[in-house]
């Protein structure tokens, strides 16, 4: 199978951002329309992970006032996880976050996936809270 990550262009790849985070989030982690919905997709960057020119996964990172960036919206298709596309999705948006000149970075991750960004440098921080009715942990890594 061949793995590519790219910078999507929002305006041009929403279809293929919302169609794999609707089967993700909604479809399969039953997250409400307005849980998912946030009104950053416009001013956010994204990238999209392809699996043999078919798109399978996406995230997006969200630029802060506080001259980091937000991690989010990380979402793959199910037949595709742990196959290596969520680790160049992160890196992606980690290189491109430092291109950019953030010092650092943010997420918040759902608690079963803490080791995937743990083992990409990500460090815990907190205490575990409720997001769309799942168990999720800040998470930060310094650029």
């Amino acid at each position: 199978m061949k793995l590519e990550v790219k910078r999507a262009i929002y305006a041009k790849d929403k279809d293929a951002i919302h169609d794999i985070r609707t089967r993700v989030f909604m479809l399969e982690l039953s997250v409400t329309l307005e849980e998912e919905l946030d009104g950053l997709d416009e001013s956010a960057m994204h990238v999209i992970a392809y699996a043999n020119g078919r798109p399978v996964g996406t995230a997006r990172l969200v630029e802060l006032e506080n001259g980091g960036g937000k991690i989010g919206r990380m979402a793959m298709l199910k037949e595709y996880r742990k196959k290596g596309a969520g680790t160049l999705m992160l890196k992606k948006l980690v290189e491109m976050a430092r291109a950019m000149g953030m010092r650092g970075l943010e997420t918040d991750a759902r608690v079963k996936a803490l080791p995937f960004y743990e083992a990409l440098g990500f460090v815990p921080e907190g205490p575990v809270f409720m997001d769309a009715r799942m168990e999720h942990r800040k998470m930060r890594m310094k650029l």
